[in-house]
């Protein structure tokens, strides 16, 4: 995302949360109406119904992950078999 780059709408998901990954950059993010800031290291975790937005201060790099909220139902050894 350049900088200087506002996303042009405020979301929220009817199901879906998302995990932001930041590998680059500075900028904000506005999850109802709190303003959080963000730079490269942070992970941001955001429930579906939380009406979000997002604000480059420099050139950010992100990686967003989306998936049903609490469809998690195994995970590690819980959810391995071994071969």
């Amino acid at each position: 995302m350049p900088a200087g780059v506002k996303l042009p709408f405020n979301h929220k998901h009817k199901q879906n949360e998302e995990v932001y990954i930041f590998l680059k950059g500075e900028g904000t993010m506005t999850l109802d109406n709190e303003v959080v800031e963000i730079k490269e290291g942070s992970c941001v975790k955001v429930l579906p119904n939380a009406v979000r937005t997002m604000e480059a201060k420099t050139d950010l790099e992100y990686i967003c992950v989306q998936a049903k909220s609490n469809s998690l139902e195994q995970f590690g050894l819980s959810d391995a078999e071994l071969c």
